[in-house]
C-alpha cells in the first residue's frame, strides 16, 4: 500500500528486549517512519525537550512554530504576538511552554480545537512568568496550568 492513501492509519509496535529497555516504532507526520527508539529518547514521535525555538514573527495559527516536543522552549519572541502551534490534542498528552523572553508570545491549539474551553482556535498569551503547561484531557481539548 502506498504512503498516504486513505486507508492507512497511524500504528504503534512495541518490544520488551526482557532488560527494561522499550522499544517503539510509530508514523510520524509525513508517513516517517521512527523506529527503535527508546521511550526516554523519544515521544509523541519526536525527542522529549526542544529549546532554542523562534516564535513565528508576524503571529497567526496557519503558520505557527509547531511545537513537537513534550518540553518546548523558545529563546526569541520578537515581537508580541509570534506564534507557535500545539499538536492536536489526545487525552493524556502534557506539553509545557516555557518563553525565555520578555516578550509575550501566542500558543495555538491545532486547527479546530480550543484551549480552556474557549473559542475553536483561540490562543492564549505565554509569557516569561512561569512556564505553561498545557494538559489534553480529551481529544481537542487543551487546558493550562
Amino acid at each position: 500500500m502506498a504512503l498516504g492513501t486513505p486507508t492507512q492509519t497511524a500504528r504503534a509496535q512495541y518490544l520488551d528486549l526482557g532488560e527494561g529497555l522499550d522499544v517503539y516504532q510509530i508514523i510520524g507526520q509525513g508517513g516517517v517512519v521512527l523506529s527503535a527508539e527508546t521511550l526516554t529518547g523519544v515521544s509523541y514521535g519526536t525527542k522529549m525537550a526542544t529549546a532554542g525555538l523562534t516564535a513565528h514573527a508576524g503571529g497567526g495559527q496557519a503558520n505557527g512554530v509547531l511545537i513537537i516536543a513534550p518540553i518546548t522552549q523558545f529563546s526569541t519572541v520578537g515581537s508580541a504576538g509570534d506564534s507557535a502551534t500545539l499538536p492536536h490534542a489526545l487525552a493524556g498528552m502534557v506539553v509545557t511552554v516555557i518563553n525565555s523572553t520578555a516578550t509575550s508570545m501566542n500558543v495555538f491549539p491545532a486547527s479546530g480545537e480550543t484551549i480552556n474551553g474557549g473559542a475553536a482556535n483561540a490562543q492564549v498569551a505565554v509569557t516569561n512568568a512561569t512556564p505553561t503547561i498545557f494538559y489534553a484531557i480529551s481529544a481537542g481539548a487543551w487546558w493550562t496550568k
